[in-house]
């Protein structure tokens, strides 16, 4: 670590807290004696930051074919999308960010299908320290939007009244579409569509946000005061809290965006492309299932 002095003064950011603080103050003191301006070290130093040159990792980029994204990401036991194809053009983006202070790794997963104009975001976490870490918060996927995408459209339901579409518009503050039940199902659907406010099931603007997951989950559309949104999706963090022991890591469930220029209903169309062919899996995948149970909802009396 580099030494710095200010005013005669050790500000080195080797220091405790309670010695940075009583330097800060002092150093001030001095400086508005002197009148005498620091130079960007000492200012950084005295801020407690290190110098980028000496610490900054830059993060290193990765792109991976769906069958190596598996073979990484085999180990986490959730369910994800996946391409069967050997011919399939999906790729995906592997984004590695190091914090060297902590000593923590952060694996972002950027997956592309483009024949479905979609695109998956999933992460992972890694805990190269000595000590553990515990998460309180660690959420698949964070959207931010200039453009107004501030009609919402969900669905929620009840036994017998499933799958009922609601949609409000977000003039302020947040909306939030979360389950703490331990389960999705048709109570709360981890499924949201942010739309313009002309867009309809021809025309329009939307964007598909859905989490692959069935477990406690969360999304939040939140609009500042001047009028930009964000967007942020994954495991629901109330009462959320996981140790991460020493080089283990967490994986995130993984978060589904997809856009339409032609409405909700070319929306549709796109997400069912998707799961029809990298979500469902199996041999019945392309062909009617021989037995179906549980038939008389669909038919009634």
């Amino acid at each position: 670590m580099k030494k710095y002095e200010y005013a005669g003064i050790d500000v080195s950011t080797e220091k405790s807290a309670a010695d940075a603080a009583t330097c800060y103050i002092e150093a001030v003191r001095r400086y508005m004696e002197a009148e005498n301006i620091p130079d960007a070290d000492t200012i950084a130093a005295i801020l407690g930051l290190q110098r980028v040159e000496e610490n900054k990792k830059e993060g290193e980029k990765k792109v991976l074919t769906l069958k190596e994204r598996e073979q990484c990401l085999q180990a986490s036991g959730l369910p994800r999308s996946y391409s069967e194809a050997e011919t399939d053009s999906a790729e995906c983006l592997q984004i590695v960010l190091q914090d060297v202070t902590n000593h923590l790794e952060l694996q972002l997963f950027y997956t592309v299908f483009e024949e479905c104009d979609v695109i998956t975001r999933s992460a992972r976490l890694i805990n190269h320290s000595d000590a553990s870490v515990t998460l309180d918060r660690c959420l698949s996927a964070q959207l931010d939007l200039t453009e107004d995408y501030s009609v919402i459209t969900h669905f929620s339901g009840a036994w017998a009244r499933e799958m009922h579409r609601e949609q409000i518009s977000l003039r302020s503050g947040k909306f939030i579409n979360a389950s703490y039940t331990g389960t999705s199902s048709n109570r709360s659907n981890p499924f949201m569509i942010l739309g313009h406010k002309n867009t309809c099931e021809t025309f329009g603007s939307c964007i598909g946000c859905n989490l692959i997951y069935s477990g406690n989950h969360y999304e939040a559309l939140e609009k500042d005061s001047y009028g930009k949104l964000r967007f942020v999706s994954g495991i629901n963090p109330q009462s959320f809290s996981w140790e991460l022991t020493p080089e283990t890591h967490f994986d995130t469930p993984e978060a589904v965006f997809s856009y339409s220029s032609n409405g909700y209903g070319g929306l549709s169309r796109q997400l069912h492309s998707f799961v029809c062919e990298h979500i469902v899996r199996g041999v019945w995948k392309r062909r009617p299932r021989p037995v179906l149970l549980n038939s008389w909802e669909a038919a009634y009396f």
